[in-house]
């Protein structure tokens, strides 16, 4: 189950934002391959609306994404690279080990 900050995340602005990047994303390659079907010489006049569409709707998640708030930064905890560091160290230590080498964690 979800945490009550971690559920405001994924269903907050910053959610919002992530989907708006990914569409744009696939609206942006859909122009793209559309582009280069023209350019080999591929046309058909419905074409001219479906781009129409994708131009229209990139230009409306350019706007929200210009106009959302940029997502908080990610903070790590302070003692976290002494964490790490003592992890690796006894990684080393149970390598170096003789005892240990060779031998699955239990």
């Amino acid at each position: 189950m979800l945490s009550k900050e971690r559920h405001q995340t994924a269903t907050g602005p910053e959610s919002d934002r992530s989907t708006h990047e990914a569409e744009l994303k696939s609206v942006t390659k859909q122009i793209q391959n559309m582009v280069e079907a023209i350019s080999n010489g591929m046309f058909h006049p419905s074409m001219k609306e479906k781009m129409n569409t994708f131009e229209a709707r990139k230009a409306e998640l350019d706007t929200k994404l210009a106009q959302a708030p940029e997502p908080d930064p990610v903070l790590l905890h302070p003692a976290l690279a002494l964490a790490y560091g003592d992890k690796i160290t006894a990684l080393a230590d149970s390598l170096n080990n003789e005892e240990t080498k060779g031998k699955r964690p239990a």
